[in-house]
């Protein structure tokens, strides 16, 4: 009986044992099986931490192309390209509840605590930028961002540097700017004179050779100064800062009907994206008058002498087509004139370059180019007076007002008296006006 147990119980140890050595994995082959692999790689991409060359803070390129409210690209000035990203990891859509500066209700916006992010063309993440924060929030009040409407964008020229431009609308009719450059890999916040930068429309345009301008707004009376703002600003690449290059301010006690001008030049240069307002740009030089003498102007496309017809087909149509010097008519191309008389058969009698165009004034004239061959007095209203130079085949004239240049027009010698016609006028890209 003993012997039987003894037995049986051997049995039952050998079918355990065959049983545990069963259940136990093969050493031939250690490979996961195809539902293994496929959650190894989904787990890989989900806990994937950035590698050594990356902070903790920056986001995988994935993430940020499909859920950043802007992609943007920016060229920096050794013409290297990056991606700029801007993305909040907190962003919620709403809409407007009621009509008010940000927009009609029910029109719907992003906001968020939005971060900058660059990424260069071969690069799996998006560097953050951690020394940047957006209209100075370190965490405080949100960003707002209209559905559809571009209020981050680069502003480019084919001779200027690359500036990002981000707005958030303050007020009716004013958005206030932040403007970055990219410099040695990452981007830099630009400097405004130690002030903030706004706009009518959020626009800060890039003219070329680190010259940029912008249109602000002012309604309210009470303030020291009101009007329309016409400002040009200069980049300084060493410190990164926005100066003031020139500034016109148009209001009715500085011009007559000068809000209406305003409004007038703001509209025509917020639709034609190639135009420009006068900022003074072209230096004075003692090499005027030999310019002159062939009919030319220094910074100045076309001479006296040149065909309307070769002048369209280079430059379009006119920005306006003013009367002006006893009938004849100018055609104005970015603030400069050409003047068509009845008798010159269709070709530029006289050019017309407005005073905001020139670098310098009255007292630089007399240093570069001497004592004019003739003085003659202008309206007396305006204590304005006109310098001629004769230089043979054509004259210089220059209308000044104390030590300012309003005007300067060069024309053929033969074109009859023509000083009285314009002295004392203002003309800009669109009208004619009489300065109080």
């Amino acid at each position: 009986m003993k012997q039987f147990f003894y037995s049986l119980l051997l049995i039952i140890c050998l079918f355990f044992i065959a049983g545990c050595v069963k259940g136990q994995p093969s050493n031939a082959s250690n490979e996961p099986s195809h539902e293994d692999t496929t959650n190894s790689i989904e787990t890989n991409e989900v806990l994937e931490t950035p590698s050594s060359e990356n902070s903790m803070s920056d986001i995988p390129l994935t993430v940020l192309q499909a859920d950043s409210r802007f992609h943007l690209q920016m060229t920096d000035d050794n013409n290297q390209t990056y991606h700029v990203h801007i993305y909040s990891s907190d962003e919620e859509k709403g809409e407007i509840d009621s009509p008010s500066f940000l927009g009609v209700e029910g029109e719907p916006f992003y906001s968020g605590q939005y971060h900058l992010y660059l990424s260069e063309d071969d690069a799996d993440y998006g560097v953050k930028q951690e020394h940047l924060n957006l209209f100075e929030s370190e965490g405080g009040s949100l960003q707002h961002f209209i559905e559809g409407e571009k209020m981050a964008y680069i502003s480019s020229h084919k001779t200027g540097r690359d500036l990002l431009v981000i707005y958030q609308k303050e007020a009716l009719n004013q958005k206030s700017l932040n403007v970055f450059a990219l410099d040695d890999g990452e981007l830099q916040e630009v400097r405004v004179d130690g002030q903030s930068l706004k706009s009518i429309n959020g626009e800060l345009r890039n003219i070329g050779d680190l010259y940029y301008q912008s249109v602000e707004y002012k309604n309210n009376d009470t303030e020291e100064e009101f009007g329309w703002f016409f400002t040009t600003w200069e980049l300084n690449e060493e410190t990164l800062t926005l100066s003031l290059k020139s500034q016109a301010v148009y209001n009715d006690e500085s011009f007559i009907d000068g809000y209406t001008y305003g409004q007038e030049t703001y509209e025509h240069w917020k639709h034609k994206p190639t135009s420009t307002f006068a900022y003074p740009y072209i230096p004075i030089t003692s090499d005027w008058l030999d310019e002159v003498e062939k009919g030319r102007f220094p910074s100045v496309s076309f001479a006296v002498g040149t065909s309307l017809q070769e002048i369209f087909e280079q430059k379009g149509e006119p920005d306006a087509i003013t009367d002006w010097l006893r009938g004849a008519e100018t055609f104005m191309f970015n603030n400069i004139g050409y003047a068509v008389t009845t008798t010159s058969d269709n070709t530029v009698n006289t050019l017309l370059i407005p005073g905001t165009l020139i670098d310098g004034d009255i007292e630089q004239i007399y240093d570069k180019l001497g004592e004019p061959d003739e003085k003659v007095a202008g309206e007396q209203l305006s204590h304005t007076e006109v310098m001629i130079y004769n230089t043979g085949a054509h004259i210089l004239y220059i209308e000044k007002s104390q030590n300012e240049i309003e005007m300067i027009l060069v024309s053929k010698t033969e074109t009859p008296e023509i000083s009285t016609d314009w002295s004392g006028m203002a003309i800009d890209l669109n009208h004619t006006f009489v300065k109080q």
